[in-house]
């Protein structure tokens, strides 16, 4: 896509800048957002410093996803102000950086009048195909090109052959837009014809812990994960004060994964503390249900002596020493995360399914894994690029 700087006379390096100091209003479409969110992100365009980053971002401002092939004039001074400099030198060089880096490539343009003849009057760019694939613009002219065309040729099919797109018929109850009341047995659909009945997804008070048939309590009408507080001393007004408080704080049906969370702090605490020590967990913004999860898989069971336990601990010092930059993969070859220490403990950095970064506790559990060959330590290789999971295997 052509894109031409427009100056008048010899190009002068100390220029002053233009009145309006900040960019003016424009109204983009969605993919030259995201090409100029993408200009400007350190994940994408690698190679490029932090100049040409901005320069590109105000070339962008510019840029006509419709009309690729038709020239944009925009002078230096708006692409000044689109790319955030603070002056013309800086420009030229974040361009020249762009040139050099294969982003876009600049053609200069001489005056042909008798009077000016010879000086510079348009440098024209156009940005090149490197530039179009890492900012998601390759494809779009070609996506908007013949989509006028495409609807009326789906509208004319429809219009022509209805059954095409709506197989199932005439609807045996609407008549011409009036409903009938009785309907004949011959008409009744068979119980075959009826869809199958959607299953029952699983609520988030359900997966804390309680089931959909008796998630409700007959006796004390509180929710069924809830009701072991009463054996604490809490009452069944105090509970609904808890519930209370978490919508208000935005954790409304959370309090069952927050009581499964801590259980095993609170079961020796009296009525006043457990209801103090909840109240301030509901208060908080996290995700008490990830939470849980990461607890049941990767917490150490009651299940394990205690002198496995103090061996475990002991040995925990020497595995995080030992572990510190390496890779903690699974038997199968499943990439868990990056093991860090830090100070007398440590961490699995990791990745999850939403690609948000996370971390794991190394503790006892995750020592007994290694001693048991379910997980083995790897240096990393520089040359392989790894995707790392958030649970094992």
């Amino acid at each position: 896509m052509p894109i031409s700087l427009a100056c008048e006379g010899v190009v002068q390096l100390n220029a002053p800048l233009p009145s309006p100091s900040g960019p003016k209003a424009r109204f983009l479409p969605a993919p030259l957002i995201r090409a100029r969110a993408a200009a400007l992100n350190r994940r994408n365009c690698l190679d490029l410093a932090r100049t040409a980053r901005q320069a590109l971002y105000g070339i962008l401002a510019f840029f006509d996803v419709k009309r690729p092939t038709e020239p944009v004039f925009a002078s230096r001074d708006s692409i000044c102000a689109e790319s955030l400099l603070g002056s013309h030198p800086t420009l030229y060089r974040g361009l020249a950086d762009l040139v050099t880096r294969g982003y876009i490539t600049r053609e200069q343009g001489r005056r042909r009048a008798r009077e000016a003849f010879g000086q510079y009057s348009v440098s024209r760019i156009w940005l090149t195909e490197k530039a179009l694939q890492l900012l998601g613009l390759a494809g779009q002219a070609q996506a908007s090109k013949g989509v006028y065309q495409e609807q009326l040729a789906t509208k004319e099919e429809v219009a022509g052959q209805p059954e095409c797109s709506f197989p199932q018929g005439r609807s045996l109850t609407v008549r011409d837009r009036i409903q009938e009341i009785e309907l004949s047995p011959n008409q009744q659909l068979s119980s075959k014809e009826q869809p199958p009945p959607e299953a029952p997804r699983e609520t988030d008070q359900e997966r804390a812990g309680g089931s959909r048939e008796n998630r409700i309590d007959k006796k004390t009408r509180l929710p069924a994960e809830l009701v072991r507080l009463i054996s604490l001393g809490l009452s069944r007004s105090r509970i609904c004060a808890l519930m209370k408080l978490a919508r208000e704080h935005g954790n409304g049906g959370k309090l069952g994964a927050v009581v499964a969370l801590v259980w095993h702090r609170i079961q020796q605490f009296n009525a006043k503390a457990a209801f103090a020590y909840l109240a301030t967990l509901v208060r908080q913004r996290k995700d008490f249900a990830r939470l849980l999860e990461i607890q049941d898989r990767f917490e150490d069971r009651d299940s394990a002596s205690k002198a496995v336990l103090e061996r475990l601990n002991t040995k925990l010092p020497m595995f995080l020493e030992r572990g510190d930059g390496m890779q903690v993969v699974t038997r199968r070859g499943k990439l868990i995360g990056v093991l860090r220490r830090m100070g007398d403990g440590g961490y699995v950095e990791c990745l999850d399914d939403q690609n948000v970064r996370r971390t794991l506790p190394v503790n006892a559990r995750l020592v007994e894994s290694w001693e048991e060959g379910d997980i083995v330590l790897r240096r990393p290789d520089p040359e392989v690029c790894y995707e790392p999971e958030f649970a094992a295997d």
